[in-house]
């Protein structure tokens, strides 16, 4: 395996953990915080 498609799949599965983790802080408590992180964040 290439080292520059390994630091992508790395990448992907940060993401995806990122998006996970999202999501399911979200569920627990509603609130305007998980939005304003994530646009200073993009």
């Amino acid at each position: 395996l290439e080292a520059s498609s390994v630091y992508r799949l790395w990448d992907l599965l940060e993401y995806v953990d990122f998006e996970l983790h999202l999501i399911f802080s979200e569920k627990r408590r509603r609130s305007t915080i998980g939005s304003k992180h994530l646009d200073s964040i993009f």
